[in-house]
């Protein structure tokens, strides 16, 4: 997931939707969630917004990073990224070198924030990643299984996992509680 290439993103974040939606068909059967993805001002000229049911008991989280495609930071380089970040103020910036490209990782209003350092099209895209969604990512070496975002909905109504702002568009992935499905 910590490749910022933002076609990439976009591509990946549209796909753990649909798949989500797709494989894990007994979870849609009007869960007490909603997995949302919003996908506006696109290269394709078109947004989205996507919403399906979840049932996080029923089904199992698509969020699985484990695989690396070679373009950003491994999961180790961001652990120790993070792990430094952890230690020092918003802001301050680390570089993360992946062994294809540069990340500049910061912290800011408790989310992780990365942004390429490359001269090509990745220019000015920013990814956000709550805190929380970064830190339970890091414990199971890549997964968000189901239970950490069970988790973490029972202390709120809405968690986000994730959002792009890029030259070709802006993303955003969360999940919240239905409205019918209230606990």
């Amino acid at each position: 997931m910590f490749a910022i290439r933002p076609r990439h993103w976009l591509a990946a974040l549209l796909a753990a939707a649909v798949a989500s939606a797709l494989a894990a068909a007994p979870a849609l059967a009007e869960g007490p969630y909603s997995l949302h993805v919003k996908v506006s001002k696109s290269d394709w000229g078109r947004a989205l917004d996507l919403s399906v049911p979840w049932d996080l008991d029923r089904g199992s989280s698509p969020f699985d990073f484990t695989h690396e495609d070679g373009d950003g930071p491994d999961m180790a380089r961001l652990r120790a990224a993070w792990t430094t970040l952890s230690r020092m103020p918003d802001h301050k910036a680390v570089i993360i070198e992946g062994d294809h490209s540069q990340v500049r990782a910061w912290r800011e209003s408790g989310s992780l924030v990365l942004e390429p350092l490359d001269k090509g099209n990745d220019r000015g895209t920013l990814v956000r990643v709550p805190a929380e969604i970064v830190e339970a990512i890091l414990q199971r070496d890549g997964r968000l299984t189901s239970d950490d975002l069970a988790n973490l909905l029972r202390r709120r109504r809405e968690i986000s996992l994730v959002s792009v702002r890029s030259n070709h568009g802006q993303v955003q992935v969360w999940i919240d509680r239905n409205e019918d499905g209230e606990q």
